[in-house]
């Protein structure tokens, strides 16, 4: 787990990095400082940080369902364990993506359920995709052990 220091929201307006704002920017999980006495102090939150493998060896439309199938598979692996995605601070990248939970995530909850719900999203995916556009490249698709 990372430390990640809650900023006042001023000064997190492009939280993303490329100029879009996280996804729950404006939800109920904002950053904040939170400040005990007159010392402000830091708030423990899971970072989740997938990866699509084999990503560049793909065609640009074999890399577009990839990033779809990714959404799908983080939209799935959520639903199914009760997680709302729209709190997280999501920061999409080309082959991945990197998320920020609310401080009040349940650890065991996501380590355990989440886990295993996106495991049991990428076998189905997997399963049910076509062999070239499972990987795009023809290898075959694992989760990782």
């Amino acid at each position: 787990m990372t430390a990640i220091p809650a900023l006042p929201p001023d000064e997190h307006a492009d939280a993303g990095g490329n100029g879009t704002s996280p996804a729950s920017h404006d939800g109920p999980h904002r950053p904040r400082l939170v400040r005990s006495g007159d010392r402000p102090r830091l708030i423990y939150r899971l970072l989740l940080a997938v990866d699509i493998q084999g990503y560049s060896a793909r065609t640009p439309l074999l890399q577009l369902q990839a990033q779809t199938d990714l959404r799908d598979v983080l939209e799935r692996a959520a639903a199914d364990t009760s997680l709302d995605r729209r709190l997280w601070f999501q920061q999409v990248s080309g082959d991945g993506e990197l998320d920020v939970l609310p401080d009040d995530a349940d650890i065991a909850h996501v380590v355990g359920c989440f886990a295993t719900a996106m495991e049991r999203a990428l076998a189905d995916l997997n399963r049910t995709a076509a062999p070239s556009a499972a990987c795009g490249c023809g290898w075959p698709c694992t989760t990782a052990r």
